[in-house]
């Protein structure tokens, strides 16, 4: 009894020291871990990569491109052309608007989620790069020359620009590698470090910016010169201001033959020549809808592609207004061609036809109740019935004075069968001055109220009741 007591006791102490040994090494390993620094710590499995991630990181990265360099559609290279400015005491600096423009581009960049895939010094670069563009520059000393100073301030932008060019690149590289890793194939462009130059050296003229106050001394060059002050450099609004002196003498040889075709068209209409007033008016709704386009088109590039401080700049100004004001007139000729085109259609039977023109009217200006009534007509004979209900009481609604438009919706109803409602609007057309009575009760398109009692005092007994 006493051996097997010893036994036991010999056995829990061998346990206990190897539990000793075994926290003692734990300890000593953890020691070790710990003291070699978190890099030794096994780490945490970073997040995976998902393909709606990458994608989006690669569409921020675009649009970041579409504003940087204000194009209008992602096709084509991105091209980055700011304008330089020169300024007095032998200094340059990149335009206004330009400035203003990279500014905030500068700020969207930082917040930007494609730009924090870069390690801090990369993305530091493309910081430092919109800063060397956003800060006036010292030209070489002893340079006084203007033209030269112009040369020089250039040759630097196409610098700023390659520079910024080169650190998007690494962007783009990195943008490639993650979808590379998640299967993605999108094609992600990038910005070109070429600045097309021929353009604005032959449209552009930059001279220095001066001021009496300042005491700047002038230089034969610029003295002999008729301009004081900064001319507004090639820009969106140059460019559009080029488009509207060109479209202008476009439009002035196309309104002559325009204004022939429509008074022929009336002539013949008037005539009864229907296919000729109709061949007439399609000419002119041709040539006019074409310059209409053009007018839009240079209106819609010019408010998109500026910014809204650049809009009240003079050329700016000049352009959107004229070009506003010419596609109003554009759209008033089309408006009153249209209904004379959809009357030849009609008179000829055509009058899907008719209702097509006459509806391109009423887009147009949607306030003219002689344009909805000629469109109801159309569409009742076209036996349209809802849509002639549509235009007639549109029409009645912008002038309620029209009897002959309310017999018309009468009849339109009682083509439907809806009876109450179309001796509603008869009571309101006798109410309005209609007396042509006799009309009402022979009219093949009422037949439907032949025999109603209301319908029959109204046409036979009540004539002289006031409604």
């Amino acid at each position: 009894m006493a051996h097997a007591r010893g036994h036991f006791v010999a056995v829990g102490w061998m346990t206990l020291t190897t539990i000793v040994v075994i926290s003692i090494w734990a300890g000593v390993a953890r020691s070790v871990i710990l003291a070699a620094g978190p890099d030794a710590v096994p780490p945490t499995p970073a997040p995976a990569l998902t393909m709606a991630q990458v994608r989006a990181e690669a569409t921020e990265y675009l649009r970041f491109l579409v504003s940087l360099t204000r194009a209008k559609t992602p096709d084509g290279p991105f091209v980055l052309n700011p304008s330089v400015k020169v300024l007095p005491k032998n200094k340059f600096s990149l335009a206004d608007s330009d400035r203003e423009h990279l500014g905030r581009l500068k700020e969207q960049a930082a917040n930007s989620r494609f730009l924090s895939l870069l390690a801090p010094p990369r993305s530091d670069l493309v910081k430092q790069a919109f800063d060397r563009m956003l800060n006036v520059c010292d030209g070489p000393a002893g340079l006084n020359d203007p033209v030269l100073l112009e040369k020089e301030a250039k040759r630097q932008v196409e610098q700023w620009v390659r520079g910024l060019a080169q650190s998007l690149k690494e962007v783009k590289q990195v943008l490639v590698e993650r979808q590379n890793r998640v299967g993605l194939i999108d094609p992600i462009p990038e910005l070109s470090e070429s600045i097309p130059s021929a353009s604005s050296q032959e449209s552009a003229k930059i001279v220095p910016q001066t001021s009496p106050s300042v005491g700047v001394s002038v230089g034969p060059s610029v003295a002999t010169s008729s301009a004081t002050t900064a001319v507004i450099p090639l820009d969106a609004c140059s460019d559009a201001a080029q488009e509207v002196k060109l479209l202008r003498a476009e439009t002035q040889k196309k309104l002559g033959p325009i204004r022939e075709l429509i008074s022929t068209g009336d002539r013949a209409l008037f005539k009864r020549y229907f296919e000729e007033s109709r061949d007439s008016y399609e000419r002119a709704i041709e040539a006019t809808d074409d310059l209409e386009k053009k007018w839009h088109k240079i209106l819609v590039d010019m408010v998109g592609s500026v910014s809204t401080e650049e809009r009240f700049q003079t050329t700016c100004t000049r352009v959107i207004s004229e070009s506003l004001s010419q596609a109003i007139a554009m759209n008033d000729t089309l408006k009153q061609v249209y209904p004379k085109l959809g009357q030849a259609y009609f008179e000829l039977g055509k009058f899907e036809q008719a209702a097509l023109q006459i509806r391109k009217s009423t887009v147009i200006d949607p306030t003219d109740a002689r344009t909805w009534a000629a469109l109801g007509e159309a569409e009742y004979k076209r036996e349209e019935y809802d849509k002639a209900i549509v235009a007639f009481s549109r029409s009645t609604q912008l002038d309620s004075y029209q009897p002959e438009t309310w017999v018309r919706l009468a009849r339109a109803h009682a083509k439907k069968g809806e009876a109450s409602q179309a001796i509603i609007f008869l009571r309101r057309a006798v109410s309005r001055g209609f007396i042509r009575f006799e009309e009402l009760a022979e009219d093949p398109d009422l037949t439907a109220l032949r025999g109603k009692p209301d319908f029959e005092e109204l046409v036979f007994m009540a004539p002289n009741t006031p409604y």
